[in-house]
């Protein structure tokens, strides 16, 4: 198969050509972004669900561990060796913290909500074992009303996860 030609205007192209120019991945920009206390976090939370009370929510489970770094990433992420000193340490006081902010976040957003998207992020979700993930969406769904239908899905790095999965 051969690729349809592209029209590239050369003026734009030697414009933006050689420019470190910034990645839009999140929105609002990092540098939008300051320092919130609890109580100021709570309060947001709070205004949130009172303007939509029974609005559907989406929930993003960020995993930030990677076993390598990968070229292009600009992800917030930790390089942790599988089979590093820390590495079982470091994903358990993550998860149990992971734990702690699902039962927080349910309480803050109010109850009759129900979750329509769970997007695993990372970092490399797929560093987690089977029982890990397990154990999360577990959570998930005994905290949460979880839709049947619900749009799950998981970003994915083939070089470490099982082809049978």
């Amino acid at each position: 198969m051969i690729a349809p030609r592209m029209n590239v205007d050369l003026e734009v192209f030697r414009r933006y050509a050689g420019l470190s120019l910034p990645r839009h991945v999140s929105y609002p920009m990092p540098t939008a972004w300051h320092d919130m206390d609890e109580a100021e976090a709570v309060a947001m939370f709070a205004a949130s669900a009172a303007r939509n009370p029974v609005a559907g929510l989406s929930l993003y489970l960020h995993i930030p561990f990677c076993a390598n770094l990968c070229r292009y990433c600009g992800c917030t992420r930790v390089i942790v060796k599988k089979d590093s000193s820390t590495a079982a340490r470091r994903v358990e006081e993550y998860l149990t913290a992971l734990t702690r902010e699902v039962d927080q976040t349910a309480g803050l957003v109010g109850p009759g909500r129900t979750v329509r998207h769970i997007h695993w992020g990372g970092g490399s979700p797929t560093y987690l074992d089977e029982a890990a993930i397990e154990q999360i969406h577990r959570k998930i769904v005994a905290t949460f009303a979880v839709s049947p239908d619900a749009e799950i899905a998981m970003e994915v790095d083939p070089r470490t996860a099982p082809a049978d999965k």
